[in-house]
C-alpha cells in the first residue's frame, strides 16, 4: 500500500506514513465497504413486502437500489437528497429510471456481465406506473452481478 500523500510505500499495520505524517487510508477496505451495498435481495419477497406495506418497504427497496448504483459507480456521496428529490419532486422518478437504468447497463457492460434491461425499458415502466416491476428488473440485475466483481474492480 502506498501513501496517498508522497507514494512512498508504507508499512503494514502503521495508521500513518513513516515519511510525511499523511494518515494512511486503506483502499482494500474502501472497497470492502462498497460491496456492503451490492448484495443479493429475493425479489418475490421485496415485491410481497412491498405490497403488503402499502409501498413503504417499496421506499426502502428503492433506497437500496439507489446505493447500489452508487456503489457501482464508486460513488460514496450521500444518497439522501436524490431521495428526497424521488419521494418528492414529480417526474424526477422518470429522469432516475432512465439515468440509472443506462448507467447500470454500462457500468455492467464494462465488466464483461449482460443486463436484462435499459434506461427505457426502465422508462416505459415507469411511464406506465410499474415502479415495482422496475424495481425487480434492476434487482435482478444487481443480483446476476457476483461479489467479487465489485471489490475487484
Amino acid at each position: 500500500m502506498k501513501c496517498t500523500n508522497c507514494q512512498n510505500e508504507l508499512i503494514e499495520n502503521n495508521s500513518f506514513c513513516q515519511v510525511c505524517g499523511q494518515k494512511a487510508i486503506d483502499t482494500s477496505s474502501k472497497s470492502k465497504s462498497l460491496l456492503i451495498g451490492i448484495n443479493e435481495r429475493s425479489i418475490g419477497i421485496s415485491i410481497f413486502l412491498t405490497l403488503i406495506t402499502l409501498g413503504i418497504y417499496g421506499i426502502y427497496w428503492k433506497y437500496l437500489l439507489v446505493k447500489n448504483t452508487r456503489a457501482i459507480t464508486r460513488n460514496e456521496s450521500s444518497c439522501v437528497g436524490e431521495m428526497l428529490c424521488l419521494l418528492f419532486v414529480p417526474f424526477y422518478s422518470m429522469y432516475w429510471w432512465y439515468t440509472r437504468g443506462k448507467l447500470v447497463n454500462n457500468e455492467f457492460s464494462k465488466r464483461g456481465y449482460n443486463v436484462t434491461s435499459s434506461g427505457a425499458i426502465f422508462l416505459v415502466l415507469c411511464i406506465f406506473v410499474l415502479d415495482i416491476v422496475a424495481s425487480a428488473i434492476m434487482q435482478n440485475d444487481f443480483n446476476s452481478l457476483p461479489a467479487t466483481t465489485i471489490s475487484n474492480q
